[in-house]
């Protein structure tokens, strides 16, 4: 699984968003449409070669921020399995880690290539 300094060393690439890597603000969490805008990319990720969404990155590359997950009574491992269980068929399997990195909080749904 990724780590902070392995997300540094993507947000410091160029290309940073590529084939493998998409990121993702984390009020998308937070709505129905968003939700499905992280389904839509879930499937991608799997269906192509695998790869890794990073929610609470923004499309500038930058962090969002500390304690940006801290919302009391919303759990994002749900919203992310209900996303990938019973929003997508057939369902998706992946892992999923939270991280506080120096600048920032992260979820990284790691996807792993559909058969």
């Amino acid at each position: 699984m990724i780590t902070c300094d392995e997300i540094y060393k993507i947000l410091k690439n160029p290309e940073k968003e590529k084939i493998k890597i998409e990121f993702k603000e984390s009020e998308k969490l937070r709505s129905g449409e968003g939700q499905r805008e992280i389904g839509h990319e879930i499937v991608a990720l799997a269906n192509r070669y695998g790869g890794k969404l990073l929610i609470g990155i923004k499309n500038d590359a930058t962090f969002e921020g500390k304690g940006i997950f801290d919302d009391r009574g919303v759990d994002y491992k749900g919203i992310i399995d209900n996303i990938c269980h019973n929003k997508i068929s057939p369902i998706i399997e992946y892992d999923i880690k939270f991280l506080q990195c120096q600048d920032g909080d992260v979820i990284v749904v790691n996807n792993p290539r559909r058969k």
